[in-house]
């Protein structure tokens, strides 16, 4: 009697263990998963932050490009000689922007093409690169940008 009372004690004390082994390892299992999840989060937030830094790099040096471009003496005499619609001056400074657009493409090769577009969407200017070549577009194969999504969008920003 005494062996089958022992047995039944160590069964049910064995039975009590193991389930207090379980209910501790599931509450380790949580507090584990509750980590991970942590962890994965804020390794999830720092590449966020990371990529949100690395595009507005992008945009910063595109916005000094636009100033340094802008600030060149082509451009500028374009946009009076054709707001002043003086066909010979147009002339003069659309060869001096060509050739301030050549040089900027030339040692900016992270730019395929650049293009001057007046107020009606008509290309004015245009200069593209291969990324071995830059090349000045003639003026016979600029187009009118007038009817494209960006345009349009450009536009409307002025209204």
């Amino acid at each position: 009697m005494k062996t089958t009372r022992s047995t039944l004690l160590i069964l049910a004390l064995s039975a009590l263990a193991i389930g207090l082994v379980i209910a501790l390892g599931v509450r380790l299992d949580r507090v584990a998963q509750e980590e991970i999840v942590t962890r994965f989060s804020q390794r999830q937030l720092l590449l966020a932050d990371q990529a949100a830094a690395s595009v507005q790099s992008i945009f910063d040096e595109a916005r000094r490009d636009l100033l340094h471009i802008k600030g060149g003496g082509g451009p500028n005499c374009l946009a009076d000689a054709l707001g002043a619609e003086n066909k010979e001056q147009i002339a003069t400074c659309r060869g001096v922007t060509e050739q301030d657009l050549l040089s900027y493409l030339q040692s900016h090769s992270i730019y395929a093409q650049i293009r001057y577009i007046d107020a009606s969407g008509q290309e004015i200017v245009g200069v593209d690169s291969d990324g071995e070549t830059v090349r000045i577009i003639p003026q016979d194969q600029l187009r009118s940008q007038a009817e494209r999504e960006f345009f349009v969008a450009t536009k409307q920003l002025d209204a």
